[in-house]
């Protein structure tokens, strides 16, 4: 098992999947619903996702 990105998309109107999967870690969503405890990016911030993912697991550190 391994940590996700859950990708949302308002007009998809589907369930969260972080409410039954607690691998989800983060989402990137176009401002619909996400759960208030997980960090949340826009669905195109590229920059501020891998921020996230390099700071989440140390990458770049040497």
């Amino acid at each position: 098992s391994h940590e996700k990105l859950e990708i949302r998309l308002s007009e998809k109107g589907a369930p969260i999947l972080a409410e039954q999967d607690e691998q989800v870690v983060a989402f990137a969503c176009d401002g619909g619903e996400w759960l208030p405890d997980l960090p949340r990016f826009a669905h195109d911030d590229v920059t501020g996702i891998a921020d996230f993912i390099e700071k989440r697991y140390g990458l770049g550190q040497w």
